[in-house]
């Protein structure tokens, strides 16, 4: 008789065990849902840097400044994201390329000091910015 009683003893002990699981990992869920949505939250009243420049992929938003989370490099991408998934790394300005007809230049800094060129692959378009007058 006393085996018995054991036995049942350890069934109770394991579903006491497998309902305290489940309600951790319930807990679990709930703080992992919570931490991964508090950022969607706080995005809405995050003031965007707006450069001034239509996105030329969609031409329906604007290009922002951004942070890159794990660097910190600043980077433009659309502000319509995620429907619109346009990034440049370097600064787009709203000038047509005059060599090939890309929709926008780029800002680069280099050695002797900063490049307009054309982002588009076989076009060879720079020229020397003009210094920005104070």
């Amino acid at each position: 008789m006393p085996r018995i009683h054991f036995h049942q003893q350890l069934a109770e002990v394991k579903d006491k065990l497998l309902a305290m699981a489940a309600l951790t990992q319930l807990a679990v869920d709930s703080s992992m849902e919570a931490y991964l949505n508090r950022d969607r939250a706080l995005c809405k009243f995050v003031k965007q840097n707006f450069i001034g420049v239509k996105c030329p992929d969609c031409s329906a938003g604007e290009l922002v400044e951004k942070r890159a989370r794990k660097r910190g490099t600043t980077f433009y991408g659309c502000s319509t994201y995620p429907e619109c998934k346009f990034t440049s790394a370097q600064k787009p300005l709203a000038e047509a390329c005059p060599q090939c007809g890309s929709k926008y230049l780029v800002l680069k800094f280099a050695k002797d000091g900063e490049i307009i060129a054309c982002p588009a692959s076989g076009c060879d378009y720079s020229r020397k910015a003009e210094p920005a007058v104070a």
